[in-house]
């Protein structure tokens, strides 16, 4: 053999030598998914009243598995776990716990706590974590609700990797939030219905003083600190307020028309938005209601019930 030829072939095995060296770690799929979700208004409602305290887990179906495999045992390899991005944008936020067991599923070696997955990769686990030559790798995932979620369907890739290494495996992650709609009382008593009272049968001046000035008079006492409305939906909501007289001395007209919301009617009154809210907005205070008095009603109780009806805006 020429001295060149065995120059060249020297070259050659050391290229090979310093190729294997490098690659500590490989990763074998053996179930891709897909990771789909699908959450209820239940689910959307409940989160709204405890944000951040719900989770939901993945539909049943084929699971992400994956084997990782040990190439160098002098060298520590790291999996790393990445979401590449949801589309369209704002996606809620995907959790995930590991189970690294061995092949057989007979010895677990590592449960992980949840981690959030986001779009900076965030390492799932290490070799020395489960020091094995081969380990089973199983992820479980959920969804951690706020309640504040836009509606639609959202998509992204999931991709683990073995850190610094061309080791890959990816997934499909998709998830479906419904649109919601939701009124409520804050500082309401348990049963939901609210109160809103004038008695002014002990306070005659502040009658007359309404009628001199031509002002509203304002509640007296109420058991409830606001209405509040919350949706995701695209173009927003409508609210319409219904005025229905329960009550009034005999031969007495109602005093629907006289109350008052915000300045104007009670009765037939629209609260619209064009778009989501951020969280619950404010309706009504007690303070936003009144009564107009001229002077003329007939002494006695009278009674109105207000019902707030809120529909989707097409």
């Amino acid at each position: 053999m020429s001295r060149g030829g065995l120059l060249a072939l020297t070259l050659a095995v050391l290229t090979v030598v310093g190729t294997a060296q490098a690659q500590v770690g490989r990763i074998d799929p053996i179930s891709s998914g897909p990771v789909t979700f699908t959450v209820t208004d239940d689910d959307l409602a409940a989160a709204q009243g405890c944000p951040g305290c719900v989770v939901v887990l993945a539909d049943p179906g084929p699971g992400v598995v994956f084997d990782v495999r040990r190439q160098n045992p002098n060298q520590v390899y790291f999996v790393d776990v990445v979401l590449d991005g949801w589309t369209p944008a704002g996606g809620p936020t995907l959790e995930v716990r590991f189970d690294v067991t061995s092949t057989n599923g007979r010895t677990t070696y590592l449960q992980t706590d949840w981690m959030a997955i986001t779009e900076t990769p965030s390492m799932a686990f290490d070799q020395s974590q489960a020091n094995q030559a081969r380990v089973r790798v199983t992820a479980t995932y959920r969804l951690r609700l706020t309640g504040d979620e836009a509606a639609g369907t959202f998509t992204s890739p999931v991709t683990y990797r073995i850190r610094g290494t061309g080791e890959t495996m990816t997934h499909t992650t998709s998830v479906g939030l419904p649109t919601f709609l939701t009124l409520r009382w804050v500082g309401a008593p348990a049963s939901g219905a609210a109160t809103l009272r004038f008695e002014y049968a002990n306070a005659p001046m502040a009658y007359v003083e309404a009628i001199a000035s031509g002002t509203a008079l304002i509640p007296t006492s109420a058991d409830f600190d606001r209405l509040e409305v919350s949706t995701n939906h695209p173009t927003g909501y409508s609210v319409t307020v219904l005025a229905v007289a329960l009550d009034a001395p005999i031969g007495a007209p109602s005093l629907t028309p006289r109350l008052t919301l915000g300045g104007v009617p009670a009765a037939e009154r629209l609260f619209t938005s064009t778009g989501p809210t951020d969280g619950f907005v404010t309706l009504a205070t007690p303070g936003d209601f009144g009564l107009v008095v001229d002077g003329a009603e007939t002494p006695g109780a009278y009674r109105i019930e207000l019902r707030y009806e809120a529909v989707r805006n097409p």
